[in-house]
C-alpha cells in the first residue's frame, strides 16, 4: 500500500466465496496465504461446492509452503507415518489444499471449518483428532517461541505431499496483477521483505519470484481496476 500510495482496508472473508467475492470486485485480491494451483488458475469443478470455479489471475511467488498436520502435543508420539491417522477423524479450512490432502492423501472426509485459525480449536477441544493447515501457519501459532499453541498442539509432518508456492490472487484479467508484481518486486530489492519475513520468523521460507520484474521502467496503468 505505501509503494502504491493506496489505503488498504483488510476484509475476512469466507473463503469458499473468494473467486466469486473476486471476480465481483466486492474484493480487488485475495492474499491469505493463498496457495498457488493450477485449478486455481485454469478454473476446474469443484465437487464439494458442486459448482464450476472460474480461473483467476496470480502475482508472482513471494512465500513457499506445504501441508502439515496439527495434533494434541500429548497425542503427538502416535504419529508416525501416514498411516498413522487411518481411523482419525480430520479437519481443515473449507477448498484449502489442507482440505485436499485430507481427501486425496488420506482418502478420509474432510470436515471442513470457516477458517485455518479453526481448525486449533478444533483439535485442542478434541472435536477432531487431527487437522491438515499450512506449515507457515502452524509455524506462527505453534512452533514459534511465543506460540498461542506452544506446547499444547504438535505439528506432524505428511509423507508424499509436494511444495507449494503462496501467490496473491486476483481476478482473470485484472492489470492490479502487474501493478503488484511490480509494487512487490521493489519490496525485495530493498531488503524490506527479508526484514518483514525475520520478524515473524519466516525467512526461511521466504521466495523471491519478482527477481525478473522490472522495477525501473515500469509505468503504473491510467485505466482498468488500477488507475493511477
Amino acid at each position: 500500500g505505501q509503494e502504491l500510495g493506496l489505503q488498504i482496508e483488510f476484509t475476512e472473508i469466507n473463503w469458499d466465496l473468494k473467486e466469486s467475492l473476486l471476480n465481483s470486485e466486492d474484493v480487488d485480491l485475495v492474499w491469505n496465504g493463498f496457495t498457488y494451483t493450477e485449478d486455481r488458475d485454469n478454473g476446474y469443478y469443484d465437487e464439494e461446492r458442486g459448482q464450476q470455479i472460474g480461473g483467476l489471475d496470480f502475482s508472482k511467488f513471494y512465500m513457499e509452503n506445504k501441508q502439515v498436520a496439527v495434533v494434541k502435543a500429548a497425542n503427538a508420539s502416535q504419529y508416525t507415518s501416514n498411516a498413522s491417522f487411518d481411523g482419525k477423524s480430520g479437519c481443515a479450512e473449507a477448498s484449502s489444499a489442507g482440505s485436499s490432502v485430507i481427501k486425496n492423501l488420506f482418502k478420509q472426509t474432510s470436515n471442513e471449518l470457516p477458517k485455518q485459525i479453526d481448525t486449533f480449536t478444533a483439535v485442542e477441544a478434541g472435536t477432531f483428532d487431527y487437522a491438515v493447515i499450512d506449515a507457515t501457519m502452524a509455524s506462527v501459532y505453534i512452533q514459534a517461541e511465543n506460540a498461542v499453541y506452544k506446547d499444547r498442539l504438535a505439528v506432524v509432518e505428511i509423507d508424499g505431499v509436494e511444495k507449494e508456492y503462496y501467490a496473491v490472487g486476483f481476478a482473470s484479467g485484472s492489470n492490479l496483477v502487474e501493478v503488484f508484481n511490480y509494487a512487490i518486486a521493489k519490496i525485495y530489492a530493498s531488503g524490506k521483505a527479508q526484514q518483514i519475513a525475520e520478524t515473524y520468523g519466516l525467512a526461511n521460507v521466504l521466495y523471491n519470484g519478482f527477481s525478473g520484474v522490472d522495477i525501473t521502467n515500469y509505468t503504473l496503468p491510467t485505466d482498468g481496476q488500477f488507475k493511477d
